[in-house]
């Protein structure tokens, strides 16, 4: 079985420089095969990005986008990386591959975004779920807005009149999706007052996770694929 080269997590330029430190000096021009979370997919095919690679590193990436949680279990002989999306996905991988020498590095944190449209977000801003400071928004009642999506409120009932349908959110499958997954423990622990959750609390707040899921219908594997949709299809569509 192939050893897995490349430094999981890091920034991509970072990453190149951690795999030319494991393939060592060299001159000549170094193609590599990574899995990689769908997040990074529009970074990796940055003409930019490529050019850079290939001229100060040597380096061409030949890589296969999927959701994190489905790259922790995948094959990887004849892959020499694979870049997940968080540290709790390597935690996964070294679990599923013991016995595989590799690197790893978590270099930065993100916060979880909530993506929706001006008018939606000035609605939310009046119900005292969102909250405007600068030029930044903060969801500052993430389980009130929950349990509206749990209770079937409509937007029309926070004064979106040409806003059809249900309040909803809208994420990943968790079973293959490492941000779904996340959302999905979010949710647990929101739902249980800010709270580790056990099996008495998950009791009462897993059938609102499952009606929450359910509620979206299909689930993407993908976080790209899930953004592509929220800007192609819009506000009517993905709130």
């Amino acid at each position: 079985m192939s050893k897995i080269k490349l430094i999981i997590g890091l920034v991509l330029i970072l990453a190149a420089v951690g795999v030319a430190l494991v393939f060592g000096p060299t001159q000549k021009s170094s193609t590599i095969k990574i899995l990689y979370g769908s997040e990074k997919k529009g970074l990796l095919g940055d003409a930019e990005i490529q050019k850079i690679l290939q001229k100060k590193y040597k380096l061409t990436i030949e890589g296969t986008s999927m959701g994190s949680l489905e790259i922790v279990n995948s094959n990887v002989d004849g892959v020499d990386g694979i870049w997940p999306s968080s540290k709790l996905a390597e935690s996964m991988f070294k679990t599923a591959h013991q016995g595989i020498d590799y690197k790893s590095e978590n270099i930065f944190n993100t916060p979880i975004i909530f993506y929706s449209w001006p008018e939606i977000t000035e609605a939310l801003i009046k119900e005292k779920i969102v909250e405007k400071r600068d030029n930044l928004y903060f969801v500052i009642d993430t389980k009130r807005y929950l349990q509206m999506v749990v209770d079937g409120k409509t937007w029309k009932s926070i004064g979106l009149e040409k806003q059809n349908g249900q309040m909803n959110i809208y994420s990943t499958d968790p079973t293959r999706s490492n941000s779904g997954f996340l959302v999905a423990g979010l949710m647990a622990v929101i739902l249980n007052d800010g709270n580790m959750p056990d099996e008495n609390s998950l009791s009462e707040t897993l059938p609102k996770i499952v009606h929450i899921f359910r509620k979206q219908g299909f689930l993407e594997n993908s976080t790209s694929y899930l953004f592509d949709k929220y800007l192609n299809q819009g506000q009517g569509t993905y709130y």
